[in-house]
This record gives structure tokens, C-alpha cells and sequence, in this order.
């Protein structure tokens, strides 16, 4: 099912599905293998030092606009790798790094950040705002990210992601959704308010 939801997302030719499908297989086994975990862990350490100029060099990122990937799933990292890499989404920074990066190094890097803790951020928002951003998220999303906001499968986490990166992001996907790949999340944010998302934004950040 999760490979199926892949191809969507995708919207590949078939060829490069394929190729997608097999980097999620090698992702997958090498989770579950100690040694080749270990193994892609050192590897990627030397090559995720360009992303840590913006992500920071644990993936905790650095400016309040650029999203965490530590702790980030790293099914959903090498999603969006290979969404950049083939023009499916478009960022100037991220569009050129993913084209350097091998097939190997984008696994690598996925299992990378996901393997590292991520940092929470002090928050100021008033407890009505957190409550409302609670309900929100109970009401809206808890269904494809999970009641931790973890994410499960192909869905991002969004616990502990900056407030900044998270208004922005839903704000784009209720707004332009020319900006993003085909997703579900167009008509998600469609139905939220800037107070909406500002409540869900808070809320989001302030989780482990």
C-alpha cells in the first residue's frame, strides 16, 4: 500500500518509478540491517555537510523559515529527495543539491537525519492558543501524521518543526498550490483561517 501511495506522489514515468520504488526497498533493508545502518551513517556524515549550512549539521535547522530534518522519517526525506531531484517540487537551494547527490547518497542522508534527536524550540504561545491548535490537529490531521505527530509511513513529522516554517508551508498550500506537488494537503489547508493556522503552527512546534 505504502508503495502504491509512492507512485502517486511521484507521478513518475514508469522507468523512474521503478528506480524509486528500489531506493525505498534499499532504505528499507538497510534499517533493519545494524551493520549497513552503521555503515550508512558514516558514510553520510561527510556528505550532509552542505545541508547542515541551512538544516544545521544535525538537522536542526538553523533559521525559523528552513524546517527541522532531524528526526524527520526517512521514507518521507528520500520522497522529497526525488521530488526535487526530478523537478516535481522546486526549490533554487534544494533542486541543485539533490542533483548532486547520488542514488546511495540520498539514502544515506535520509537515514542520517532521521537517526538524529530533534531539538524543541521555547515557545511563548498562550495556553488558548496551544488548546486551539490541539483540537485542530485532532480534528484535522491526526488521521495521515498520527497523534504524536510523528508521521507514519509517507507522511512527514510535524512535532517540533519551526512556527515560521509550518505557517508558511500550510499557508502555501491553502494559497498556491502550483507551489507543491499534487497532495492532499491543498484541500486540508483550504478550510483553515491564518488564526487556524497560527493556533495549529503553535501547537505543532511546542511537541517533542
Amino acid at each position: 500500500m505504502k508503495y502504491i501511495v509512492l507512485l502517486l506522489l511521484l507521478t513518475a514515468p514508469l522507468a523512474q518509478a521503478e528506480t524509486v520504488v528500489q531506493l525505498m526497498n534499499k532504505l528499507n533493508a538497510i534499517q533493519n540491517d545494524p551493520k549497513q545502518y552503521e555503515e550508512a551513517l558514516y558514510r553520510a556524515e561527510q556528505r550532509s555537510v552542505l545541508c547542515g549550512h541551512c538544516h544545521g549539521a544535525d538537522g536542526n535547522s538553523k533559521r525559523d523559515h528552513i524546517p527541522n530534518l532531524a528526526s524527520q522519517r526517512a521514507e518521507y526525506l528520500l520522497t522529497q529527495f526525488e521530488l526535487f531531484g526530478n523537478g516535481k517540487r522546486h526549490d533554487y537551494v534544494m533542486s541543485k543539491l539533490a542533483e548532486t547527490l547520488s542514488e546511495q547518497e540520498r539514502v544515506d542522508v535520509a537515514i542520517f537525519f532521521s537517526h538524529q534527536p530533534v531539538k524543541q524550540r521555547p515557545t511563548n504561545a498562550s495556553a488558548p492558543l496551544l488548546s486551539k491548535g490541539k483540537n485542530i490537529f485532532g480534528n484535522t490531521c491526526v488521521i495521515c501524521h498520527g497523534v504524536d505527530a510523528y508521521g507514519k509511513d509517507l507522511q512527514p513529522r510535524l512535532a517540533g518543526q519551526p512556527v515560521q516554517y509550518l505557517v508558511s508551508t500550510l499557508q502555501t498550500f491553502r494559497d498556491d498550490p502550483s507551489v507543491r506537488p499534487p497532495s492532499a494537503m491543498h484541500g486540508v489547508a483550504a478550510k483553515l483561517s491564518d488564526g487556524d493556522i497560527s493556533a495549529l503552527a503553535a501547537y505543532l512546534s511546542s511537541l517533542p
